[in-house]
């Protein structure tokens, strides 16, 4: 992650820690603080070609994310959404929401240190992948014609002949 074009670290190179979990098999892990100002943090820089409604979803790994009070900030258009996860929760990923970007740069995912968790409980604060998947608001007839199209790829897969994957048309 650290190599990544738009991840960036901050902080002391001393509590920042690489492991072979996660996302890819690669993620970045320091301890939570209840320090008042983040020591370590990292930022995902944003660029979107279209403005639009992004749900966001954040990887968060069980083996080494232990913190239950991680503190996100989505920078959308010209707004700051603070978002809270108990990293430890889940094994996968988890949803921070849907929001809306604008089109361009300048907007960014933003991750901190300073969880209120004192440093002595030693959680682990994951940096790992994130997700964006552009909303779109459509009819219900979209969701019937997914649906019948999964249907009949499922049969094709599981081998049915072709008139009982007409039946599923």
């Amino acid at each position: 992650e650290s190599e990544s074009l738009c991840f960036k670290q901050a902080g002391s190179p001393t509590y920042w820690h690489t492991a072979a979990a996660g996302h890819d098999g690669s993620l970045q892990w320091t301890l939570g603080t209840n320090d008042p100002n983040p020591d370590n943090f990292a930022t995902w820089d944003l660029g979107f070609a279209e403005a639009g409604d992004y749900s966001v979803e954040v990887y968060t790994a069980q083996s080494h994310a232990q913190s239950k009070q991680a503190k996100y900030t989505v920078k959308h258009g010209t707004q700051s959404s603070p978002k809270t996860v108990d990293q430890s929760a889940k094994d996968g990923w988890q949803s921070l929401g849907t929001f809306a970007f604008a089109k361009g740069a300048a907007q960014s995912l933003r991750l901190d240190d300073n969880t209120g968790e004192a440093v002595s409980l030693k959680r682990q604060l994951v940096f790992d992948a994130n997700y964006f998947d552009e909303t779109m608001p459509g009819p219900w007839e979209w969701d019937v014609k997914r649906l019948a199209t999964s249907i009949i790829i499922a049969r094709r897969a599981n081998g049915f002949s072709a008139a009982r994957i007409r039946e599923a048309a």
